[in-house]
């Protein structure tokens, strides 16, 4: 009988516990999506790199007064990398956050519940450049080539263990290397990334607008693998629809869905705004606010300025697809970066902008 009694227990203590993990489950899965406001001006904080193109949508909404149109009260905080970004967002510092969705991914593996909850880029933006210095194969050879030509060399990264890091270590597989065949140099984001090249603390860095620019401006290096023109392992190509764009925790989405919801539409404004071409004469007013192109020797900048613009709008969008979580399990498990597969809806909120 007590035999009995003591399976009995357990089979209704394992059935108690799955019931409160379909709760607990359930609860995260099923967050609120509304198309209400905050009824009265909602402070948030919100992540930009330090001087970077990528954070122009934020530094717009900000300026133009979308964020103060949906009754947001956003203070802009510079963080120098996506995972300081996540830690100040999971430390509770920050709101909303802007790391490539790699990093979304593996924190939510790892038991964090992060969402994306509004797109900012719709394709691979990062592009490796090179000094001047460092000597490469001929134009039109494969990136395997000029990857292996950078054996030994430092290559600058946001962060170590940054986006910009993991797609170098990619980089270098597909061409046969390890990633101790380089010296990693953490240079943060663009405007400290150029004052380490100018240094000559780095050979090469993995960037994205406006350094690639920038150097080009100045004619101290050349870009040798464009991840956003297609060079590079295939499996970096796919990831575009769902690439980056800012994030919340769940149980911000659960306390505050009008507050998310508001910040949603702040960035479409700002994106849409950004991207029209009406806007332009302004849009290089904004630009030179926030990205250091006084670098720039002055008969380039305005030819520079107008690449940056050019360039970027090709990457900006506020959807996120649903289906480019496909190829970043394919790229992060080919990696060996996650343990498995993630769904999509385990990483994007449902109430996130679709194509």
């Amino acid at each position: 009988m007590l035999r009995i009694l003591k399976t009995l227990w357990s089979s209704l203590l394992c059935v108690g516990l799955v019931g409160w993990a379909a709760i607990a489950a359930a609860q995260t899965d099923a967050l609120p999506v509304t198309d209400k406001i905050p009824a009265s001006p909602a402070k948030i904080r919100v992540m930009v790199y330090n001087g970077a193109y990528t954070s122009l949508p934020a530094q717009i909404a900000k300026n133009l007064g979308f964020y103060e149109k949906y009754k947001l009260d956003a203070e802009l905080i510079v963080v120098n990398s996506g995972p300081a970004g996540v830690a100040a967002l999971l430390g509770g510092s920050l709101d909303f956050v802007e790391p490539p969705t790699d990093q979304i991914i593996t924190n939510q593996i790892k038991g964090t519940d992060l969402k994306v909850v509004v797109g900012n880029e719709v394709k691979n933006f990062f592009n490796l450049v090179v000094s001047n210095k460092v000597k490469l194969p001929p134009a039109g050879s494969s990136y395997q080539d000029v990857i292996r030509d950078l054996k030994g060399q430092r290559i600058g990264v946001n962060a170590l263990g940054a986006t910009t890091h993991l797609m170098m270590n990619a980089l270098l597989k597909g061409a046969g290397l390890k990633p101790d065949d380089v010296t990693y140099v953490a240079v943060g984001s663009t405007n400290t990334a150029l004052a380490a090249w100018q240094a000559g603390r780095v050979d090469a860095v993995m960037g994205f607008t406006p350094f690639p620019e920038i150097i080009a401006a100045l004619g101290s290096g050349r870009s040798a693998v464009d991840l956003s023109s297609g060079q590079g392992p295939e499996v970096l190509q796919k990831l575009g629809g769902a690439f980056e764009g800012f994030s919340a925790k769940a149980s911000y989405i659960r306390e505050r869905p009008d507050v998310v919801n508001a910040f949603i539409k702040a960035h479409v404004d700002a994106i849409t705004w950004i991207k029209d071409p009406a806007n332009r004469p302004k849009l290089v007013v904004e630009v030179g606010k926030y990205v250091n192109t006084s670098v720039i020797p002055e008969d380039k900048r305005s030819e520079t300025i107008g690449l940056m613009i050019d360039n970027y709008n090709r990457f900006f969008g506020y959807t996120v697809d649903r289906g480019a979580i496909a190829a970043w399990n394919e790229y992060l498990l080919e990696n060996k970066l996650i343990p498995h597969a993630v769904k999509a809806e385990d990483v994007i909120y449902a109430g996130a902008p679709k194509p």
